[in-house]
């Protein structure tokens, strides 16, 4: 068994039973959604320069000279940041949460974008 990667500072998909799908799902993840706002020193200190790779869907942060200057969500993290670095590439290490489910993407996006200080839009 391998240990999880550094950077994943949550991921809600762990978190809950097989068994809980459909509308009992989401009012969990209403429940618990408090859980993925988070520090700016947490993504810091979670951010790593090498990321595995994530299929899957979430939130992610961007850290440059350690400061979160990004936050962004995608249906697959790891394919977005490849294209961050592709086309800006301008950032040292990633942290993400996992989990979160497409209807709160946005809105965990948007308010964590505000909880950690970055300028919605904000061009890395």
């Amino acid at each position: 068994m391998t240990e999880d990667p550094r950077c994943i500072i949550h991921d809600f998909d762990l978190d809950y039973i097989d068994h809980i799908g459909g509308e009992a799902r989401e009012a969990w993840f209403r429940k618990i959604a408090v859980d993925a706002m988070v520090s700016s020193q947490t993504v810091v200190d979670r951010a790593e320069s090498i990321v595995p790779w994530f299929g899957q869907p979430g939130i992610y942060f961007l850290v440059k000279d350690g400061k979160v200057v990004y936050v962004g969500q995608s249906g697959s993290i790891s394919f977005r940041i490849k294209q961050h670095l592709e086309t800006k590439g301008r950032f040292d290490a990633i942290s993400v949460l996992l989990g979160i489910p497409k209807w709160a993407q946005t809105v965990i996006e948007y308010a964590s974008t505000l909880g950690l200080g970055v300028q919605p839009g904000t061009k890395i």
